[in-house]
Parts: structure tokens; sequence; C-alpha cells
């Protein structure tokens, strides 16, 4: 599924990796969260064949919306519906879930052509636009398997 939005919608012909095409798909909706609710969170489809979307809160700072967005998309693609229901009830469950998106975030937001090139994380990361601790996760799971 990854690999199709990247390659519907050419994610990976420029750095930093453009997002909005994918808007197409899943609409994103920024809004004041209120302070104890998540930086984000993604919505499923509430019926077959429906819409998916993602909630970002308007406090989070703009630079960080895109990185915050893939990975909401990934818990999607990942189909980890209702992971703010397994938060509270299996925390394992919920780490693996997160783990995930951040993995799958990454692969959408960092072309591999760059980590291919042996530069330094920090290199990459200016590059591609993300932090370099999105880098590494990058890297940690290419070694160790999707």
């Amino acid at each position: 599924a990854a690999d199709d939005l990247i390659r519907t919608y050419r994610l990976h012909d420029a750095v930093p990796v453009d997002l909005s095409p994918v808007e197409e798909r899943y609409p994103q909706t920024i809004r004041d969260l209120g302070p104890n609710a998540p930086r984000a969170f993604a919505v499923p489809p509430l019926v077959p064949d429906g819409a998916a979307w993602v909630v970002i809160d308007s406090n989070v700072w703009a630079r960080d919306r895109r990185i915050l967005y893939a990975h909401e998309i990934a818990h999607l693609l990942l189909g980890h519906a209702g992971s703010l229901r397994v938060m509270e009830g299996d925390g394992w469950l919920h780490d693996r879930q997160e783990r995930e998106a951040w993995a799958l975030a990454a692969y959408l937001l960092i072309p591999g052509r760059f980590v291919e090139l042996d530069d330094t994380h920090d290199d990459i990361a200016v590059r591609c636009g993300v932090p370099s601790w999105l880098v590494a996760h990058y890297e940690r799971h290419v070694r160790t398997g999707w």
C-alpha cells in the first residue's frame, strides 16, 4: 500500500517529500484539540468504502505537521484502526503499532536513494526535511526488515 501511494503520487520524485497530493485520499484537518488530547490521530473509514482522514492539533508547529501526517497515514495503511482504544488497554501492542507507524512514515518521507548514499543521519535529515531520529528509525527497520 505504501509503495502504491509513493508511485501513484510520485512522492519520491523530489525532496522534501510533498504529501499534499495524498490529501486527495486522506484529507487532513487542522484544529485545536485541547491540552489533554493527542497531537494527531487518524480516523479510519466509518462505513465500507468510506473516507479516512487525519486530524492534527493546530498547536503543532507547521514544520512538524508533515511528519505527523505521514505517521497517521501509516497507521491507516497498516490497518491500525482503533489505536486510541488500544492505548488504553494494551500498552505493548500500542508501542509496537507506534514503532511500525514511525517506520512506515520514515519510508514515505525518505526516498531510499538517500539512505543508500551512506551519508550521515544529519545529512540525510537536512536533505529530506525530517529529524535525524527518523532517519535512524528508517535505517533500523531496513536492516531488521519491515
